[in-house]
């Protein structure tokens, strides 16, 4: 198992390693055009995050806000790790905005350069365009922000 250019290995072969796919031009341009965030169907557009918040973070905004510590843990629904003085809370966080571009690879069509985000695993429309396309996929995403701002 070797890219097919550099004979890297560790990639299946007849594919290119991201490196090859950038130096060759072979990778793909994604355009997000559409996003179904909460969408029953589609699952949405957001990942689980957790944010860990120490004790003295708590004490620091509740002396800054003149609120006792309990407040501060219910209202921002704070959770205890396992019952020590530290917490986090749950939130959703967003995985693509409309009008972004990705450099994606041919295969699987996943970010190279990045977190290596999918668009197809995600509630969200794209349109991909090949490399020597880069003119009409900016021209895609501001059509695609213009809409999505109304």
């Amino acid at each position: 198992m070797a890219c097919k250019e550099c004979k890297n290995e560790g990639i299946a072969d007849g594919y290119l390693c991201d490196k090859c796919l950038i130096k060759t031009k072979e990778y793909k341009i994604a355009v997000i055009t559409k996003i179904y965030d909460g969408d029953k169907l589609f699952g949405g557009n957001r990942y689980d995050e957790l944010i860990e918040i120490t004790y003295n973070e708590i004490k620091t905004r509740a002396k800054e806000s003149n609120q006792t510590i309990k407040h501060i843990i219910k209202s921002y629904d704070l959770k205890s790790i396992k019952g020590g003085k530290d917490f986090y809370k749950e939130q959703k966080g967003v995985v693509f905005n409309i009008g972004e571009i990705l450099i994606v690879d041919p295969y699987f069509e996943r970010e190279i350069i990045g977190h290596g985000r999918k668009p197809s695993k995600w509630g969200v429309e794209y349109e991909i365009f090949n490399s020597n396309e880069l003119e009409k996929a900016i021209k895609c995403a501001l059509i695609a922000t213009e809409k999505s701002i109304g």
